[in-house]
């Protein structure tokens, strides 16, 4: 688990995923209180990496109540040719008032049949 750093006076704070890969993945992303248990703070947010719209999501303000949570990214995916492309790197980028601030990354290889990863980032608002 990382934990991730961020001001708490700030306007924004968006996690926005980077995924580099010959492959189909899709992704559910949620919000946890600082104990840990369900359920989600934020109905999951869920996508995949083939259509259009942006794999990014804003987290909710006041930034100062995301303190001590937990994002989770879940996913799922197939490379469609391990053998010519057989590397995969999924990031979950950070960002505030638009610069890049931390981020998580799984790397591996993909074997042509579904893979399953996860990323859990721990929010701490910095002093």
């Amino acid at each position: 688990m990382k934990q991730l750093f961020f001001l708490p006076d700030k306007n924004d704070l968006t996690l926005t995923l980077d995924i580099q890969g010959v492959m189909v993945l899709g992704y559910a992303i949620e919000l946890f209180a600082p104990d840990g248990n369900p359920p989600s703070l934020i109905p999951p947010v869920t996508g995949n990496n083939v259509d259009t719209i942006p794999d990014t999501l804003p987290l909710p303000t006041p930034l100062a109540s995301n303190h001590r949570r937990f994002v989770l990214v879940t996913m799922k995916f197939q490379g469609l040719d391990p053998d010519n492309f057989p590397n995969f790197i999924i990031e979950a980028n950070f960002s505030q008032q638009g610069s890049l601030i931390g981020k998580e990354a799984k790397t591996g290889k993909l074997t042509g049949k579904v893979q399953r990863a996860t990323l859990l980032i721990q929010l701490i608002s910095k002093p």
